[in-house]
């Protein structure tokens, strides 16, 4: 059975992390000639400020997959809402299609909105079926971003 929780890293968990972690960047193309490098310090500093929410799905011990955010007190453009930017989303191969993307961002949501979160936005891939899910949660696509190495 799937459990989800919001977790707090630490030395073991970021351990326990660290081969999804690799595996996304991986399945995502990680970002052309740059290396695997995780800032573990800026995550936990991050952490410390509030400023990171890290939210893992495991069954039996095992990692399924992880949603985190970074949270904003607010926005340039209407600073009494505060927001929750994904920074990372990934579940494992052997867990897709079994709702556990659902799961993730059914707990997640839940806990933002008792924080006081007023918006949520989370990132897809062109193309992938993930967009869908997202339209089916409620998302609406307000923009497309584009990445360019300098």
């Amino acid at each position: 059975m799937i459990k989800v929780e919001c977790k707090s890293l630490g030395i073991d968990l970021m351990q326990r992390l660290l081969p999804s972690v690799r595996r996304n960047w991986e399945a995502s193309g990680g970002y052309a000639d740059l290396d695997f490098d995780v800032d573990w310090g800026m995550y936990l500093t991050l952490q410390e400020r509030g400023i990171l929410k890290v939210f893992v799905a495991t069954e039996g011990g095992e990692i399924a997959g992880y949603l985190w955010y970074i949270i904003s007190p607010g926005h340039p453009h209407d600073r009494k809402v505060p927001f929750a930017i994904q920074d990372t989303f990934f579940v494992e191969h052997a867990y897709r299609k079994k709702g556990v993307a659902l799961k993730l961002m059914t707990f997640a949501e839940g806990a933002l909105r008792q924080d006081g979160i007023g918006v949520v936005t989370q990132a897809a891939k062109p193309g992938s079926e993930f967009n869908r899910v997202l339209e089916r949660k409620g998302y609406e696509h307000t923009e497309n971003m584009y990445l360019k190495r300098l």
